[in-house]
């Protein structure tokens, strides 16, 4: 089957990982670039290896996508089985398997009655919690491994994180480490994945005080709230998507999609709803899909597993504090289609200004982050962009010093906006490699970009025990030079690029000065030796 660059390098990157006898591999590939594709190739491979794989996810929607992309790259239907019981299937006996982890992970004995099974992937690997040992994940995969101390495991998600628990790889959890991870924003210039347009709503939902329950906020009262607006929020989406395909819509509970679907009907306009609640849901997302519905309210139910590429407009008439669901919301708009330009996001419940732009997402420090604001809207034509950004990308207005970063607005005078988010080039000329301890006793290999009269930095922590610094050292080292038996030490890096392994250069630098006055490389472009 043919790969995307990307899709191939990834499922490299996992045969490597377990080479290196590091079995539980994450790769992180955006929603909309083909995950699918990439686990259908695992499969593949396994099959030709003569071996058993298990593909567990937890929506059936995700299990009918996958069987459908096995059977479309020629995998004979005699090797393929499903494990669902909303699917009415339970089969045990093929080589690979596709179940449902509410279905499976009570069946170990089932399975490994017709063989050990050598190779489990876990779709949205996201969704398993590294806090519970207890859980029905784990359960499932000490059944395997108990009778295969050898199984691979692989996971993949679009967002290895947790609102509860932080990264979902490293230190005594079930993945040891990101072993390839593709940007978004990358994807989107090559042209894989759509460009999405924030819009920020003109009508102000008072989320001030809002309860949480179990880390969000609480779904009743928050439907409260968005209640109060649900008249002039549906007026408001139905006047910016005029020009729209299909309107994907999130609410808060089913008291509020209802209430949101009568609106719209009232209006004159084609609406289905689907939720959890609702029996008709496979029939509601077909007439969607056809076309015979313009608008979709659901709750909760289309984060994940559900492939449309047609939706130009998705509307968020909910807030979460979940960075990972807000990415999986807005990763329903991120496929491409030859008729759709873009994806717009309408943004009733502040999460773009919460949680940021997909190509600036602050995850490491969840609570210092809701307390600042990640991203702001154009005062111009109401874009939403980059907290950071001096130039709106759409209008090209130009934001004033004390627009720049509000979360800096009371020290505009110590700071210099200008400086902070004007990004810099420089065509380099010489490099240099050299080992460097920080003040704090850190080894790192100093990397110096030379153009001319100026010198950038980077420091690469080969030696880190920090997993997250760890896992950029080695992504630093993968995309040079091609290779997954990454240096332990600085000096073996050093010595290694001295024999010539690297296979690619910087051939342009972009960076950012920081308020510290720092710069800080954002961008490099590269060239082959």
């Amino acid at each position: 089957m043919e790969l995307r660059n990307y899709q191939r390098e990834s499922v490299l990157a996992v045969y490597a990982s377990w080479r290196a006898n590091k079995n539980t591999p994450c790769l992180v590939l955006p929603t909309g670039s083909g995950k699918s594709v990439v686990i259908a190739k695992i499969c593949e491979d396994v099959l030709r290896w003569d071996g058993r794989i298990i593909v567990v996810s937890h929506v059936k929607e995700l299990l009918d996508q996958l069987e459908s992309t096995l059977i479309k790259i020629g995998i004979n239907s005699d090797k393929i089985g499903v494990y669902s019981a909303g699917l009415k299937r339970r089969e045990t006996d093929k080589q690979i398997t596709i179940g449902g982890i509410q279905s499976i992970h009570k069946r170990s004995t089932e399975f490994l009655q017709h063989g050990k099974i050598n190779v489990v992937v876990v779709d949205e690997s996201h969704r398993i919690n590294p806090g519970l040992e207890d859980s029905m994940y784990s359960n499932f995969i000490n059944d395997m491994r108990a009778s295969n101390s050898n199984l691979k495991i692989a996971g993949l998600t679009a967002t290895p994180y947790r609102l509860d628990d932080g990264l979902i790889y490293g230190e005594g959890k079930l993945f040891e480490s990101v072993c390839y991870e593709s940007e978004t924003e990358d994807l989107q210039n090559e042209g894989y994945l759509s460009p999405l347009v924030g819009k920020k709503s003109r009508q102000e939902i008072n989320l001030k005080k809002l309860p949480k329950a179990r880390g969000d906020f609480n779904s009743t009262d928050m439907g409260l709230r968005f209640l109060d607006k649900v008249e002039k929020c549906v007026q408001e989406i139905i006047l910016q998507t005029d020009d729209r395909k299909k309107v994907l819509i999130f609410c808060c509970n089913v008291d509020h999609a209802e209430k949101t679907k009568a609106v719209f009907e009232r209006y004159g306009k084609t609406c289905g709803l689907v939720s959890s609640m609702h029996a008709n849901r496979d029939q509601e997302i077909a007439n969607f899909k056809d076309g015979k519905l313009k608008f979709l309210v659901n709750i909760n139910v289309l984060t994940t597993g559900f492939d449309d590429p047609d939706i130009d407009c998705i509307a968020l008439l909910r807030s979460t504090m979940s960075t990972s669901l807000y990415v999986q919301i807005l990763g329903r708009g991120l496929r491409i289609h030859p008729d759709k330009k873009d994806c717009m996001i309408l943004d009733f419940g502040d999460n773009i200004k919460r949680h940021g732009v997909l190509s600036d997402l602050n995850i490491k420090k969840d609570k210092e982050k809701r307390k600042t604001i990640a991203a702001k809207a154009c005062p111009k034509c109401e874009t939403m962009c980059s907290i950071a950004i001096k130039i709106c990308p759409v209008c090209q207005y130009h934001f004033k010093a004390e627009e720049v970063d509000p979360n800096h607005k009371d020290k505009a005078s110590d700071l210099s906006p200008t400086a902070k988010v004007e990004k810099l080039k420089i065509v380099v000329e010489k490099i240099f490699y050299k080992k460097h301890l920080s003040a704090a006793g850190n080894v790192s290999m100093k990397v110096t970009y030379v153009g001319g009269d100026v010198q950038i930095n980077e420091y690469v922590p080969f030696e880190s025990e920090n997993q997250w610094a760890l896992t950029n050292a080695e992504r630093w080292w993968k995309y040079r030079t091609g290779r997954f038996d990454y240096p332990r030490t600085v000096d073996e890096a050093i010595d290694r690029i001295e024999q010539n392994e690297l296979l690619k250069t910087v051939d342009v630098v972009t960076y950012t000065v920081q308020p510290n006055g720092f710069p800080k490389v954002v961008r490099r472009k590269f060239r082959n030796l």
